[in-house]
């Protein structure tokens, strides 16, 4: 849109800036290729090498992540999963390997949405994988002790609603509510949200969206 109000063709991005996240334009049939030859096959690396490129990181603190040498690795409904996506103008992509059934699901859209760029990849596996029997975990404790205010990053509100957390972006509106899923742990999606205790207090949540991790600092 212009200054004076009025709809006008958009400019082409420049998508070199973004490298990679813009710049490699290919097929699903060549990533395909790519992901088998990098996953199944020693053609582009050594076994040794591949196992380095998708050992997971640890922080100082000890912390174990879920992200490996530019590789996201996680489990998604007791499924094993390697992979990444990315997006830029008008475009988003997702690539993701399951190793155990030698499955790869590869998504490319010319759009872009306000959504993860898994939306798409992994409800497909949901289809063309047998559902695992899922343990439902209950949490055993006092719900109120992680209600507060946390600033770091960015800030995040935590609250008590219906016996369930529902946690609160200073970028949002309304709350979402998490899911426990044992060990302290809380799930929105594939992010996982747990909390530092102290003398049976809580001090941080620290947030991980697989691709980062967050630590932020209770206030109040």
């Amino acid at each position: 849109m212009s200054k004076d109000g009025k709809l006008t063709r958009a400019e082409q991005p420049y998508f070199r800036w973004t490298f990679s996240a813009g710049a490699l334009s290919s097929t699903v049939e060549d990533l395909l290729q790519w992901n088998q030859a990098l996953h199944s096959s020693a053609k582009i690396l050594k076994p040794e090498t591949y196992q380095e490129l998708i050992r997971v990181g640890r922080l100082t603190d000890g912390t174990v992540l879920r992200y490996a040498k530019g590789l996201q690795v996680f489990r998604y409904k007791g499924y094993s999963v390697i992979g990444h996506g990315g997006s830029g103008s008008g475009i988003l992509c997702d690539s993701r390997y399951f190793p155990e059934q030698k499955l790869t699901i590869i998504v490319l859209q010319n759009t872009y949405r306000r959504a993860s760029e898994s939306d798409i990849s992994l409800p497909i596996a949901d289809r063309l994988l047998p559902a695992k029997k899922k343990v439902t975990d209950q949490f055993q404790g006092d719900l109120s002790l992680y209600q507060g205010t946390y600033k770091g990053l960015f800030d995040l509100n935590v609250q008590v609603v219906d016996s369930k957390l529902v946690i609160k972006r200073s970028w949002q509106t309304n709350g979402d509510t998490l899911t426990y899923v044992g060990q302290q742990q809380w799930a929105l999606g594939n992010d996982r949200y747990s909390f530092k205790i102290e003398n049976g207090q809580v001090k941080e949540i620290h947030w991980d969206p697989i691709s980062a991790y967050i630590k932020l600092k209770k206030v109040k």
